[in-house]
């Protein structure tokens, strides 16, 4: 079989899928972290800030098992492109023999905490892949693991998933890895979730993640004393201020988590028609009752028009509306 027909497995070494605390020192100063995942040789960890592949970290590990952290050097061999800021760290050569006690460590301390799967070093991309369980965090869901989920659907070879991503599969590689590591992919038919099963995590996963826009230019600042305030107090009106209700553009605090989704940098844009027309049907299918079809729809109209605050707006609240309810 040809590489063309082929995915590598970047990970050589087994890994446990635990939680550590960690203390991530860069260039540009000191973070808290999490860990995943953690090898002796490497870690994955999800951090407060975003680091540059390429730099050289110190990480400070500790777990509740244990006595005594473990500080280890190594370099980002790894990271997301945004929030949620996940990385990889391979460690140094030089720290390889005290990192791998302190893991060895780790794993006698709990029957509860072992090396997970061992994943093969090549998988066919005629290889049939199914959805696993969902994950406990919608936060650990980034957006490679989402499309590559939503391509999943009931079922695909590997070859269909890296179509429907097209030019995004090279860099989504890692995650299809990630995922099946973590068992949210499965090749077990038998051990397979339904799609209606993962719905709700990844419309939430959707909503939480801001969307890939250009970064526009920030607006010039004005000095307070040329702004009347009656002026600024429309502006916060235009915001979403209070007394802003279903649907409308939301508040500078939202009252739910994932109210990012870019509602700063779509203000004032014009809304596309089609989106326009999507976001109308939801809310006759709303109307109705029928909110599966109204997310699709939405889903549809904040691809079309990304973080449109009103479009966002309803959908975030179907989505964690639900998540009470659930």
């Amino acid at each position: 079989m040809s590489d063309a027909d082929t995915i590598v497995n970047p990970r050589r070494a087994p890994r446990a899928r635990v939680r550590c605390a960690c203390r991530l020192s860069a260039p540009a100063g000191v973070l808290d972290a999490e860990t995943e995942d953690l090898g002796p040789s490497g870690c994955q960890l999800r951090a407060a800030g975003a680091v540059a592949v390429g730099e050289a970290v110190r990480l400070e590990v500790s777990h509740p098992l244990l006595a005594e952290a473990v500080a280890v050097a190594g370099r980002v061999a790894w990271a997301s492109a945004q929030a949620p800021w996940r990385l990889g760290v391979a460690f140094d050569a030089a720290e390889l023999e005290r990192a791998g006690r302190w893991y060895q460590a780790l794993l006698a301390s709990s029957s509860g905490i072992g090396p997970g799967r061992r994943l093969p070093d090549r998988i066919p991309l005629d290889a049939t892949v199914w959805l696993g369980a969902p994950p406990r965090f919608v936060a650990d869901l980034d957006r490679h693991e989402i499309a590559i989920l939503r391509a999943v659907g009931e079922g695909a070879s590997l070859r269909s998933v890296a179509a429907a991503l097209g030019p995004r599969w090279p860099r989504a590689r890692r995650a299809l890895f990630s995922l099946l590591a973590h068992q949210h992919l499965t090749f077990a038919r038998g051990a397979a979730a339904r799609a209606r099963d993962w719905e709700r995590t990844l419309l939430q996963a959707e909503v939480a993640l801001a969307p890939e826009v250009p970064a526009t230019p920030a607006p010039a600042p004005v000095a307070p004393a040329a702004v009347p305030a009656p002026a600024r107090g429309a502006a916060r009106a235009a915001d979403g201020g209070a007394g802003a209700g279903w649907g409308a553009p939301p508040a500078r605090t939202p009252d739910f988590v994932g109210a990012g989704v870019g509602w700063r940098g779509a203000a004032g844009r014009p809304r596309p028609p089609e989106a326009a027309e999507c976001l109308e049907r939801a809310r006759g299918e709303l109307a109705e009752g029928r909110v599966h079809g109204a997310i699709a729809l939405l889903r549809r109209a904040l691809a079309i028009a990304p973080g449109d605050p009103e479009i966002a707006g309803v959908l975030g609240r179907l989505a964690f509306d639900g998540r009470r309810t659930a």
